[in-house]
């Protein structure tokens, strides 16, 4: 018997992925520059980082599945670029973040 997942489209999870990092980026924001003297919404650095997380995951799934239909197709999609840029934009800020 074989096992089938969810496919989901590299759009739906580029707009997942999307949405995840600005989200997660606004509450890093807004933590960081309107709440930085209170040290009792420290949980919003943690909520924003998780979801930057999620997203990474989300646009690395993404960046994967565009990567085996253009190898596969020989056809260039705009979704591809769109992953590639977005990873390195989060791998790039998740770097900065962490050191």
């Amino acid at each position: 018997m074989v096992a089938t997942g969810l496919k989901i489209s590299v759009n739906k999870l580029l707009i997942i992925g999307l949405l995840c990092s600005v989200i997660g980026g606004l509450l890093l924001f807004l933590k960081l520059n309107y709440f930085f003297w209170k040290s009792g919404l420290d949980y919003l650095i943690y909520i924003g980082i998780g979801l930057l997380l999620v997203a990474a995951l989300f646009v690395l799934l993404a960046l994967i599945s565009s990567t085996i239909q253009l190898y596969t197709s020989q056809k260039f999609e705009w979704n591809w670029l769109i992953c590639v840029f977005l990873t390195l934009l989060i791998s790039v800020f998740t770097y900065y973040y962490a050191n």
